[in-house]
């Protein structure tokens, strides 16, 4: 059975109000995501010296981007005296400077010369436990931050 005339004019305008209603909340909740650039977190594992893994991911800065994917090549940075390696791509945080698996401290190609530098090759092993895939597991969490840091003090409460 055919519908009429009227009936698919009725249905139309139906679907063009339906629609009417739906563009503009659309439009709002795709304006937010169109803006693709922003502070993005720039994330890289610490290596300590002498560890025999690389601790998990921290956050070393804010970057303005917009994507960061992690999908570059292993580097080593250092933040302050801090060695780290990452694999995100540039740009990065103000405050880290990218060195040289080979760059022995003071030299021209580690810029992070300065007092408390560790010795040279601390970039090539730093490099070579993340190649190798080698991290440390996550430190135990402590039962005071489970329940917010009061430890005890909710027991004592009346």
């Amino acid at each position: 059975m055919a519908a009429r005339p009227n009936q698919r004019r009725w249905m139309w305008r139906r679907w063009a109000r339906r629609l009417a209603l739906l563009l503009p909340i659309a439009g709002a909740l795709a304006g937010p995501s169109c803006d693709e650039y922003g502070q993005r977190i720039y994330t890289a594992r610490p290596y300590r010296a002498g560890a025999p893994c690389l601790d998990p991911s921290v956050p070393i800065g804010a970057v303005k981007a917009g994507e960061l994917p992690a999908t570059c090549g292993p580097r080593c940075l250092w933040v302050d005296t801090t060695l780290y390696v990452s694999t995100v791509c540039p740009p990065l945080p103000a405050r880290a400077r990218e060195t040289m698996p080979d760059a022995t401290p003071g030299s021209t190609r580690d810029p992070s010369s300065g007092p408390g530098i560790a010795p040279a090759g601390q970039c090539a092993l730093a490099l070579a436990l993340y190649e190798a895939q080698v991290f440390c597991p996550l430190a135990p969490l402590d039962a005071g931050m489970l329940d917010g840091g009061l430890g005890d003090a909710r027991a004592a409460d009346p």
